[in-house]
């Protein structure tokens, strides 16, 4: 007698008649469902919650603004301007079937290889504190685009805040080494560093000049790998501006460098009379360069549509995504800016001239 004839005349003895038929489908009805619950290798991107950047957070029934300016006048605003962002699926979590389809079905979510996002070993501690560092990095470069903006005088240098765990930096480097050059080329921010590993393959050396105590020294720095398999230098570190007064910007949990341009607006809200919010919630997105350039992001659709949900009349987005956007939001306005002087134009005057505003933006 043949297997399946035997687990039929046991399925008989146990449950009574039941057609090889019947069988079959109990058996794919099994399969289906035990499916739904089969880790896939995949990450689901959905639109995340917005912050107003003028606006305070509570520690303890303690309320602090998000930007704070001490050692100079500081000016309120009449509206909000909005950080957005994207949630996003963690490298540690198995995500089912179960989860995965409802997300492929939903017209507010994707769904995208988890290789395509994250290296095959990266974990979420490591993903966490990358996106640390770059917050911090955006946090520095927001305050430095602001005051170069409106015309303070500013000094700066990339100073080591941490190594990355199981990088070859973590026995090289000390929190406070300033970073003065890699392969040669002198740095004077994060995007610079960034330039120089461009051509590097993870595993690769790097030469990195850095000073620590006053005393410059020159090592050689293997780079570990980071998401998308670009090459990464192994530490945190952010631009340290010598500012005329006193700015702290605060993120809380949120990380990545997306929200720099909202950031520089903030300040520049903070530190001129008048309104640039001018009663309106304004949301954006865009990283931000010392000098007031404003790069493209990932997840360009996602943040459009938080902003929508918060409310937004007006989203301002960096030149470089205007290509990649793809969802039109009723009463949302979305606007292209390359810097940090068209977009305070535009939200000063919707009709004024500069070559760096694309009024068409997504459309």
């Amino acid at each position: 007698m043949s297997a399946s004839r035997r687990l039929l005349a046991l399925m008989r003895n146990k449950f009574g008649n039941i057609t090889s038929l019947g069988l079959l489908k109990s058996v794919a009805a099994l399969w289906v469902v035990a499916a739904l619950f089969i880790p896939l290798p995949y990450v689901v991107f959905s639109p995340g919650p917005t912050t107003d950047v003028l606006s305070s957070y509570k520690v303890k029934k303690v309320s602090t603004p998000y930007i704070q300016i001490s050692g100079h006048e500081t000016f309120p605003s009449d509206g909000e301007l909005r950080l957005t962002t994207v949630s996003v699926t963690n490298p540690d979590y198995s995500a089912r079937a179960l989860y995965i389809l409802p997300a492929w079905i939903s017209k507010e979510s994707v769904v995208m290889p988890r290789a395509s996002i994250y290296a095959p070993t990266k974990s979420s501690a490591a993903v966490k504190e990358e996106e640390s560092a770059a917050m911090t990095s955006s946090q520095q470069n927001a305050m430095l685009a602001a005051l170069n903006y409106l015309k303070y005088p500013v000094t700066t240098r990339v100073e080591v805040a941490g190594a990355i765990a199981k990088t070859s930096a973590t026995s090289l480097f000390k929190r406070g080494d300033v970073i003065l050059s890699v392969n040669g080329v002198k740095i004077v921010d994060i995007s610079t560093i960034k330039a120089q590993l461009v051509n590097v393959k993870p595993g690769q050396g790097v030469e990195v000049e850095y000073a620590r105590a006053g005393v410059t020294q020159k090592i050689n720095v293997i780079t570990a790998a980071g998401s998308g398999g670009r090459a990464l230098l192994g530490v945190s570190a952010g631009v340290v501006p010598q500012l005329p007064f006193k700015i702290e910007i605060a993120a809380g949990e949120i990380g990545g460098p997306s929200a720099g341009l909202l950031f520089t607006l903030g300040v520049v809200e903070k530190l001129t009379p008048g309104s640039l919010a001018q009663k309106r919630i304004i949301s954006g997105t865009g990283t931000i360069t010392p000098d007031g350039k404003v790069g493209a992001i990932g997840g360009i659709d996602e943040k459009i549509r938080g902003a929508k949900r918060a409310g937004a009349t007006l989203f301002l987005a960096p030149l470089d995504n205007c290509k990649n956007i793809t969802v039109h939001e009723t009463s949302l306005t979305v606007v292209g800016v390359r810097d940090v002087s068209a977009a305070v134009k535009y939200l000063e005057n919707s009709a004024a001239i500069d070559a760096g505003i694309d009024r068409t933006c997504g459309k």
